[in-house]
């Protein structure tokens, strides 16, 4: 499978800017440091945010006890679209492979194994399920043992 660039950044790591990268780094240490507590503090720091950052099975429960039928039908669909394909992925391990699904429209795969997985879920304007189902479901499908999402904070 050839690569085919659409875009392409005119900022390489060694081009990029050495202060932006001195703050993240200063950032990741302190974190490892800190942990969860400097999660916290973080996001309070840039999303102003103060309230609990780890959402719990019983709150989990609770939302889902409130949602409509037609939401609950539409996540469905859409777990079920994402896990079939996902697992048409995992019975193509080990190989790269490119397909068109539809004139014009190619996807491809590189699997590269894993044991944790970040899911970046996004809120705000443009928050919408189908971004978990889509990174978290295909991370379960393929083993990931350790799947972590997370999310902006909503401001209440």
């Amino acid at each position: 499978m050839a690569i085919k660039f659409l875009k392409k950044s005119p900022k390489t790591s060694s081009t990029d800017d050495l202060k932006t990268r001195e703050i993240v780094q200063n950032l990741l240490n302190d974190l490892e440091k800190s942990r969860e507590e400097g999660c916290k503090e973080l996001t309070k720091k840039f999303d102003k945010y103060d309230g609990e950052i780890i959402v719990s099975k019983e709150r989990i429960e609770e939302i889902k006890k409130k949602l409509d039928d037609k939401t609950k039908d539409d996540i469905k669909f859409s777990y079920d679209r994402v896990r079939k394909f996902a697992e048409a992925q995992l019975k193509n391990y080990g190989q790269d492979f490119e397909v068109e699904l539809s004139n014009g429209l190619y996807a491809g795969q590189k699997l590269i194994p894993v044991n944790t997985a970040g899911c970046y879920i996004p809120g705000g304007r443009y928050a919408h399920i189908a971004s978990a189902v889509m990174s978290v479901t295909t991370a379960k499908v393929a083993g990931v043992k350790n799947i972590i999402a997370c999310s902006p904070p909503k401001r209440r």
